[in-house]
């Protein structure tokens, strides 16, 4: 899978997997909200559980074994990915992550997932709403990495996502080697380097949120994503989590031409009250502009144990 292919249009991509309907888990207190409001949060993704996975991507940067054979072929030098790269890679990521402000919302192609019931809806007493992605993202303009929103699938494979970063280094390492002299003092080559390494974070950052560790390839995800530079101006809000005050930005899921929520259907997560938990969400659903039974009702058979 190359770079480009994991930017095409979804489309395209509508031809091959993109699902019908997606599923995010909450809890009670999240689908009142997400109903009532119209809108799902998506979250600063530093503030996400897995916080760590916007510096996966970058690891790839320092895994530069198979460009070294290009470097060499090309000018018979292997100064430029040396490993004090390392550092400067290093530095940069952090500066990046700092500075990076992107958003997201998690789904699953799956509505009655195990392993979402434990980690997204509170383990009882949880809900997974499906919405109607196709409808979900013609509601939203595609920006392709822009102020508004893209709708992506999680690359979950190591050799496709190692691909898609190469994609993106190799022609930035043939640039900064068209400049390079090999008897140029050492100093240059570390320039050279920096200049590679900026300008690849910042595309390898936008692919970012779009990679996860393959073993969370159960989860089957697709994300809203949200990215805008520092300074920019963004309707950010704010919640309390574990993490402490959480920044979010609102991804709204009525339709533009009725106002009407883009529901497909609802699952109860396991719990010993779910008859009563129907009961509450179909009132809660024909509060909000649906008719009663428009938008079926499915109770989990999951067991937590």
């Amino acid at each position: 899978m190359s770079y480009a292919d994991s930017l095409a249009d979804l489309d395209d991509i509508q031809d091959g997997s993109s699902p019908n309907v997606v599923y995010h888990y909450t809890t009670a207190a999240g689908l009142q909200g997400i109903l009532t409001n119209g809108a799902i949060w998506a979250t600063d993704l530093l503030y996400l559980n897995d916080s760590a996975e916007l510096e996966y991507v970058f690891s790839f940067l320092t895994d530069l074994a198979e460009l070294r054979a290009l470097a060499e072929g090309t000018h018979g030098t292997t100064r430029v990915v040396e490993s004090k790269v390392a550092h400067i890679v290093d530095r940069l990521t952090r500066t990046y992550i700092e500075k990076a402000r992107i958003y997201v919302a998690c789904f699953c192609r799956k509505g009655n997932l195990l392993s979402q019931w434990r980690g997204y809806a509170g383990g009882t007493g949880g809900f997974s709403i499906g919405l109607r992605w196709n409808d979900l993202r013609l509601a939203h303009p595609q920006s392709r990495f822009g102020q508004n929103w893209d709708f992506d699938p999680i690359v979950y494979d190591r050799a496709a996502q190692k691909a898609q970063v190469q994609d993106i280094l190799r022609p930035l390492l043939l640039g900064a080697l068209e400049k390079w002299v090999p008897s140029a003092p050492e100093e240059q080559a570390l320039t050279l380097s920096a200049e590679l390494l900026g300008a690849s974070l910042l595309q390898v950052g936008r692919i970012g949120p779009t990679f996860k560790s393959p073993a969370f390839a159960e989860e089957q995800e697709w994300r809203a994503i949200r990215r805008t530079d520092e300074g920019q101006p963004e309707p950010v809000k704010f919640r309390t989590a574990a993490v402490g005050l959480t920044p979010y930005v609102e991804l709204d899921i009525k339709d533009p031409s009725n106002g009407k929520l883009l529901i497909n259907e609802i699952w109860i997560g396991p719990s010993p009250d779910q008859h009563l938990a129907k009961r509450a969400v179909g009132t809660l659903l024909q509060q909000v502009g649906f008719a009663k039974g428009e938008v079926p009702i499915h109770r989990s058979d999951t067991s937590l144990r």
